[in-house]
């Protein structure tokens, strides 16, 4: 029972780490230069219809920065974990566009019968800008979905925890340490298990979902994860093989010994083989 309750509580622990925390995604984000991605890829679908309006690629130049995107994008991180929905707010962005046409116009002598019309132009670009940051609205679809995910998981590590806290009691008092140490030794090698055969079946780096800003976000948190299973493998393997020797006779401690060390040149040679 125990064993499978530790199993459930390490996931469980994992993903509230990685996937289920703001903080964690803000941070991703900024280690994989999320802002100056996106950045480059506003920009490139508003120079794909600048030449339709009849502007120069210039005219987008100064309109928005990297650093205003990473406010924006931490805020809509913060509050999607908190199941709101943030509007983006354009003003600033259309009142700088909305600056250089004018200018642009005045600089080009052009004669513009309806101002409203020319302005359309940057409708258009603000509707990109805020298709870019909020993935064309998933982002305000997911948001609730998200926000009850994040507390089902809270409130099962609650419960996982207490029901492991009274697992260890119970085998403290009638099985002493050996047993926990087992415990610790065979979840390690699930873990272990698990991530050679998440890794092989699994191709993280061909991992394609809705675009390539997106997609690098989602490889960074695979790896991540799986880099939590092998740390947590390893911590459970020498808890568990120091618990177990310390509960063991001396003829059985060396017979552990004899048995923990060859497991260890197997594994070597399973990762090298790997």
């Amino acid at each position: 029972m125990m064993m499978t309750i530790l199993f459930i509580v390490t996931f469980l622990v994992i993903f509230r780490m990685t996937i289920l925390s703001s903080n964690y995604m803000v941070r991703l984000v900024n280690k994989n230069d999320y802002y100056r991605k996106l950045y480059d890829s506003i920009k490139e679908e508003m120079l794909y219809y600048i030449p339709q309006s009849g502007f120069t690629d210039n005219i987008i130049d100064d309109t928005f920065t990297k650093e205003e995107l990473s406010k924006v994008i931490n805020k809509i991180i913060k509050n999607t974990y908190k199941g709101k929905v943030v509007d983006v707010d354009t003003s600033m962005f259309s009142e700088r566009l909305n600056t250089k046409i004018d200018n642009y116009v005045i600089e080009m002598d052009f004669k513009i019968i309806n101002k409203e019309e020319l302005y359309q132009f940057t409708e258009e670009m603000a509707k990109i800008y805020v298709n870019k940051i909020k993935m064309s609205n998933y982002i305000d679809r997911f948001a609730p979905y998200i926000n009850k995910l994040v507390n089902i998981i809270n409130t099962l590590l609650i419960i996982f925890g207490i029901l492991l806290l009274g697992s260890l009691l119970i085998y403290m008092i009638f099985f002493k340490f050996k047993k926990i140490g087992v415990v610790l030794f065979t979840n390690s090698m699930f873990l272990i298990i698990l991530n050679v055969v998440i890794n092989d079946r699994i191709l993280v780096n061909n991992i394609f979902i809705y675009n390539s800003l997106v997609s690098d976000i989602i490889k960074a948190v695979v790896m991540n994860i799986l880099s939590y299973m092998i740390i947590l493998a390893i911590i459970y393997f020498v808890l568990g093989v120091v618990a177990i020797l310390l509960t063991s006779k001396r003829k059985k401690m060396a017979k552990w010994c004899h048995f923990f060390s060859n497991l260890w040149k197997n594994c070597n040679l399973i990762a090298k083989f790997i």
